[in-house]
């Protein structure tokens, strides 16, 4: 089990500021709970879906709620929000802006959709 301050070393190595890890912890305190590796992959992910780590870090620093949806989610928020004609760079740059987006329900961004 990592420490509080071994969780903290770990999130700045992995490239977050002491300040964003701070901040991160008053947003979000369950991250002290989360394994480390299991942030990393999460990083991954969204680099796998086209995200640089830097706007995978600055995405995840803003919300880091994203560190709890389950795996295929932010792929199936991609892919929901392609299907309402959106492309995968207007998304990036989007949910980059905007994190919470990611988090949105599908009826939410469907009723969006709708009303361009």
């Amino acid at each position: 089990i990592e420490s509080i301050k071994e969780k903290i070393k770990n999130l700045i190595e992995i490239g977050y500021s002491s300040n964003e890890v701070l901040k991160m912890t008053v947003s979000l305190p369950m991250i002290f709970n989360f394994n480390t590796l299991n942030i990393k992959q999460k990083l991954n992910d969204l680099i796998n879906e086209g995200y640089t780590k830097q706007q995978a870090l600055k995405i995840t620093f803003q919300r880091p709620q994203i560190y709890t949806y389950g795996t295929n989610c932010i792929k199936e928020k991609i892919n929901e929000l392609i299907k309402l004609g959106f492309t995968k760079e207007q998304i990036i740059n989007m949910s980059v802006t905007l994190p919470s987006i990611l988090g949105y329900s599908k009826e939410f961004l469907e009723n969006i959709s709708l009303q361009k």
